[in-house]
């Protein structure tokens, strides 16, 4: 059966070129694991697992029980569960070409983080930690995902710091933030025409197929046309 994903801490020493298959990202990463240095555990996901994606738009059946099986593995180590409200797992995709191509692809930080997840980490006593994760979580989900412009966001966030009399965003205080939120996740729902996903499982396949359809974005063609990268 066709293998989609490789662990960072499998040996990369048998793959011939593995920049072509994990990415130059990936491969580092898988070295400097090897290396004994404090990596925090994860996965790669095959660069041919992209092109299998960009000729079907859609993903092999077989490759979304690998992967649930590697986020049990990722369970096992952090002591962490994928989807929890009182222990969660938070992943992040992230992008990574042949050849680095530093700020031309996309990427999603905190995938698993929902309404539950933040009064988890509200009743740790990080109100303040909790919303504005929350905040920053529902801004770059849904440019990357549902590509809404940072332009909508930004008009939110400076029209709520003007109109309370505060200069910058360190100024805002909880109760700021929750209004925030409110109005990003009805502008979100405007804009999409249905709520923003708490399931993580959704937030997690959405931002694989988000990520892997970047390599198409105009300032990535543009990069790699000028600097020859494959």
């Amino acid at each position: 059966m066709e293998k989609w994903i490789y662990s960072f801490n499998k040996s990369i020493d048998e793959i011939e070129n593995p920049s072509e298959l994990l990415g130059n990202k990936g491969a580092g990463l898988n070295l400097m694991t090897g290396l004994d240095l404090p990596v925090p555990q994860g996965f790669t996901i095959l660069t041919k697992l992209n092109h299998y994606f960009q000729k079907n738009k859609s993903f092999p059946d077989e490759f979304e029980n690998e992967l649930i099986k590697n986020i049990f593995n990722l369970e096992k180590i952090s002591n962490c569960k994928f989807g929890s409200s009182t222990n969660p797992l938070l992943l992040s995709v992230r992008s990574g070409s042949q050849k680095s191509m530093p700020g031309m692809l996309d990427t999603i930080l905190n995938i698993g983080f929902n309404k539950k997840v933040l009064e988890f980490y509200e009743k740790q006593n990080k109100p303040l930690f909790a919303w504005d994760t929350w905040r920053r979580f529902l801004h770059m989900f849904s440019h990357v995902v549902y590509k809404i412009e940072h332009f909508y966001f930004d008009e939110i966030l400076d029209s709520y710091l003007l109109g309370a009399g505060l200069q910058f965003e360190k100024d805002l205080g909880v109760n700021d933030i929750q209004e925030i939120c409110s109005q990003y996740l009805t502008l979100i729902e405007d804009r999409i025409g249905k709520p923003f996903p708490e399931d993580v499982n959704e937030q997690l396949m959405l931002s694989i197929k988000a990520v892997m359809e970047s390599w198409f974005n105009e300032r990535a063609i543009d990069y790699r046309r000028i600097n020859d990268v494959p």
